[in-house]
């Protein structure tokens, strides 16, 4: 948890980060659990289109794609990627660029 947050916000102290996730993981670790796996997912994604789509991989579309409808579940949100990547495909496969997506 830890590490995921000094990830995101380098300005904050280690001191800091052990105190929030303490705080925030207190009362429910099933709460930490699902926090952290989802995260680890989210922080995948853009891995993974860019891994399938190469030098077309896109940072700046692949942010409006996420944040376009804003809140939705993990699952709509990982749908929402592979439709982008598999519409994304079709001029790949004309330029012989990669093809798939590896989870």
């Amino acid at each position: 948890m830890v590490l995921w947050l000094s990830s995101c916000n380098t300005e904050w102290s280690d001191l800091t980060l052990k105190t929030v996730a303490h705080d925030l993981f207190r009362g429910s670790l099933g709460y930490g659990l699902i926090f952290l796996l989802g995260g680890e997912a989210i922080m995948s994604m853009p891995q993974r289109a860019e891994q399938a789509l190469g030098a077309n991989f896109d940072i700046w579309a692949f942010h409006d794609l996420i944040i376009a409808e804003g809140l939705l579940p993990l699952p709509m949100i990982e749908k929402r990627v592979d439709d982008y990547v598999q519409q994304q495909r079709p001029s790949l496969n004309k330029q012989g660029g990669p093809s798939e997506i590896r989870r």
